[in-house]
């Protein structure tokens, strides 16, 4: 009877992380969907910022740990030409479970425009995805003035974690509560850099 019990509060904790992740107020919603081994990750929306503020927070690759949760360490390890390699350390986590992060991928830029991201090593089966930054229509994001400076960004792509013995339904779950928190740190520090006198360095309370 328990053990019944345990399971419907974990499915019923599992539901509730998944409404979590898609809250319809975030500016970048994550769509996670199983695909084959691993999963799809797939997020679209419209920043009230300068396309240049959001393609340096993007591309902020040393300072990543300073306001994306999850990351403990994040730095760039190899440059040559409009290619990084970039390697980053961390954990994703969800109720009593968690997975560590340990990866290095390789980053190709096609400046103010898209980035392309590929695994090259790491304690993950598959990290691969890529960025599109692209203005947006005036009004495009609610709130957002006529003449107020916007921006579209989107993120397609593919992660296959090590499991190992989380159950799938857990995994995905974990996922998408990793995928939104990163995606709304990614938000709200480009909003900061948008205002005015703002600096590239988070605020002390980000980085605990």
């Amino acid at each position: 009877m328990r053990a019944r019990a345990w399971v419907a509060w974990l499915l019923l904790a599992l539901c509730a992380v998944g409404v979590q992740a898609a809250a319809p107020t975030a500016a970048l919603v994550a769509r996670v969907e199983n695909e084959g081994t691993g999963y799809r990750v797939v997020a679209e929306g419209v920043v009230p910022v300068d396309r240049s503020i959001a393609w340096a927070v993007l591309t902020d690759y040393d300072r990543f740990h300073e306001f994306l949760p999850g990351i403990t360490s994040s730095r760039v390890v190899r440059t040559q030409g409009r290619t990084r390699w970039v390697s980053q350390q961390g954990e994703v986590r969800a109720f009593f479970f968690s997975l560590p992060l340990d990866v290095v991928m390789q980053v190709d830029e096609e400046p103010q425009s898209i980035l392309r991201i590929e695994l090259v090593s790491g304690n993950v089966e598959a990290m691969n995805g890529e960025w599109r930054v692209s203005p947006a229509g005036p009004g495009a994001s609610p709130g957002a003035g006529a003449d107020s400076a916007q921006v579209r960004l989107s993120h397609n792509g593919f992660y296959a974690p090590r499991v190992g013995r989380v159950p799938r339904v857990v995994m995905r779950a974990m996922l998408a509560r990793q995928v939104q928190g990163v995606l709304d740190g990614y938000v709200a520090e480009m909003v900061r850099r948008s205002r005015p006198g703002a600096g590239a360095a988070a605020p002390a309370a980000a980085r605990k």
